[in-house]
């Protein structure tokens, strides 16, 4: 299940933009629980926490908040939240760099181009959750495939350097390293910059 933020100033464009979403959505077969605001001060930060996918609204009227803001504050939370914005002005697009906004979106284009972007967010997300299995002494781990640096052999086990924070972490289990690597080349391991030594 996917939990989708979208917020917007305009109730008729708010409501407009979850139907757009929730129909996307479920064409795509997935499960989503979708919260909608008009009023950004009133988000608590269990719902920007939980978010994994947040379309916004980037000049409100109202208040001291807009989208940018409610960007920054789900980055101070979470680092894989999937942004969108919705705007009718692309000036702002140079300022979604910083909180590593995904795609933006012409609010006049939404019907036109927000299922494409929504497919492709959705595929995103799905990569970020695909993990392998491991069983490191005696116990089953989930490592994230997209937290795997690189795997490597040492005589009858192998080593996985996974990502963790600013830091590496290694993981030593018995496993054959052919095994691991045709498991990781059907969810696109191997498509990325990352190796197998």
């Amino acid at each position: 299940m996917f939990r989708i933020l979208i917020c917007d100033d305009e109730p008729a464009v708010l409501e407009k933009l979850r139907r757009i979403v929730s129909d996307s959505m479920a064409q795509m077969g997935i499960p989503v629980q979708i919260h909608t605001s008009t009023d950004l001060s009133g988000i608590g930060q269990r719902i920007l926490a939980s978010c994994d996918l947040a379309l916004l609204d980037i000049d409100l009227a109202q208040g001291d908040y807009n989208g940018l803001d409610i960007a920054r504050k789900i980055r101070a939370l979470r680092q894989d939240t999937v942004i969108i914005f919705i705007t009718n002005f692309i000036e702002y697009a140079p300022e979604g760099y910083e909180v590593q906004a995904f795609r933006y979106v012409m609010k006049f284009e939404a019907e036109e181009k927000l299922p494409a972007c929504l497919d492709l967010a959705a595929r995103q997300l799905n990569r970020r959750r695909q993990t392998l299995k491991i069983k490191v002494n005696g116990e089953v781990m989930d490592l994230r495939i997209q937290d795997i640096l690189y795997i490597e052999s040492q005589l009858r086990q192998v080593v996985i350097h996974v990502q963790s924070g600013q830091s590496c972490r290694q993981y030593q289990c018995y496993a054959a390293l052919a095994d691991l690597e045709n498991q990781l080349s059907e969810k696109a391991f191997c498509g990325s910059t990352r190796a197998f030594w």
